[in-house]
């Protein structure tokens, strides 16, 4: 069984990208930026006491504004849902899409990577201002 809080699994992200900051290659900077996001998420669920499940699917559906549905745990403003998805967007293409040795490539992933720190500023500072996150 899994002893670790949502927040003690986002501090391990965070002491991963701090680690990757220090290398040059920016190779699963934005994965751990969507997973300290993730584990924020499920931190802030059970701070108040709500499941939004396991999967990024059901994730999804617990944040989506755009869709009026019975399984929507938050009620997120649209640019946050958005800077969500772009976070998990990013990490997929960083994982699955790509061939790191090109340097095609790597410019994205920097670009996508620096996309990705304003996405997740915006997303972390909209749990602590509008739901009152405690990180």
């Amino acid at each position: 069984m899994d002893n670790h809080t949502p927040l003690d699994k986002a501090k391990e992200f965070e002491t991963m990208l701090n680690l990757l900051e220090n290398n040059q290659a920016p190779i699963l900077k934005s994965t751990c930026l969507f997973y300290v996001a993730v584990h924020y998420l499920h931190a802030l669920a059970l701070q108040q006491n709500k499941v939004i499940g396991n999967s990024h699917g059901e994730r999804k559906i617990a944040i989506n504004p755009y869709r009026d549905n019975p399984k929507r745990v938050f009620i997120f403003k649209k640019h946050i849902y958005d800077a969500y998805m772009s976070l998990k967007e990013f990490s997929e293409y960083e994982r699955y899409h790509i061939d790191s040795s090109l340097i095609v490539y790597q410019k994205q992933i920097k670009d996508n990577y620096e996309k990705s720190k304003l996405h997740f500023a915006n997303f972390v500072n909209y749990l602590v201002n509008n739901h009152n996150f405690q990180k």
